[in-house]
């Protein structure tokens, strides 16, 4: 039986911030690369980066429905295949939407495990109503 070693995922810090040993920019590495990646869709619109007219999601169109659990369920549905269509290094296992009417938005909880590992992934996120 062969040893199957997991894949390492590496990406640069969107902050550009310097790693004090090396001098370089600061590399973030497995977990932390991934949950850039999802936060990244998350905060794109759909048809806002040139060239790549899929990237992201519609959310900021539902944010302005009522607040019903309805739209809820719509929320949830469209992180979940968002995320699942544009990282496919994850599988998104649970999309929690919790309603926050006095902060014009939602607080939303995804958890994801990432694929050929027991490593999961764990983002909560404020989104709010903007234009």
């Amino acid at each position: 039986m062969a040893l199957q070693v997991p894949a390492l995922f590496s990406d640069i810090s969107a902050s550009l911030a310097v790693n004090p040993v090396t001098g370089d920019i600061a590399q973030l590495d497995n977990r932390q690369s991934i949950r850039a990646s999802i936060l990244n869709i998350l905060r794109t619109r759909k048809g806002e980066r040139l060239f790549q007219p899929e990237l992201g999601t519609n959310i900021h169109k539902i944010l302005f429905e009522p607040n019903t659990p309805f739209t809820h369920g719509l929320i949830a549905t469209e992180l979940k295949t968002s995320i699942e269509g544009q990282e496919p290094r994850v599988t998104c296992e649970n999309v929690a939407v919790d309603a926050k009417p006095d902060e014009y938005g939602v607080k939303v909880f995804i958890l994801c495990k990432i694929k050929d590992t027991t490593e999961e992934v764990e983002i909560e996120e404020m989104l709010e109503r903007g234009r």
